[in-house]
């Protein structure tokens, strides 16, 4: 399973039009599934009232099921599959911040002792 999640990462990082045109599908399936049950929530409340044992339970999977393809989806397009070397050697690059420059000295000082040297 992880090497046809990384099989389809590294097809979406060499084809960004197929990364976008996932993360598009994702979101608007987000997008369609909100309007759905907005528009059709008296129906599907009335569906669920019919059989309040099964429906759900099948109402339930489908949403579950829906939000896993959405959030599959984005973590296609966005999550980063480079060997975990590769991951760790870049994992603290260029962490100052440029809003707040002093803030990596104050962070980094968090919990030291004043009066003990260093």
């Amino acid at each position: 399973m992880i090497k046809v999640c990384k099989l389809m990462r590294n097809c979406c990082q060499r084809h960004e039009w197929l990364a976008n045109l996932l993360m598009l599908v994702g979101t608007l399936l987000f997008a369609a599934t909100l309007w759905f049950f907005i528009e059709y929530q008296q129906a599907i409340l009335s569906w669920v009232k019919q059989n309040p044992i099964i429906n759900p339970i099948i109402l339930g999977v489908v949403v579950l099921f829906e939000t896993l393809l959405v959030f599959g989806l984005s973590q296609l397009v966005f999550t980063d599959c480079r060997d975990e070397s590769a991951v760790h050697e870049n994992k603290y690059e260029n962490r100052k911040s440029t809003v707040f420059p002093g803030a990596h000295d104050w962070i980094d000082a968090v919990g030291v002792n004043p009066k003990r040297k260093q």
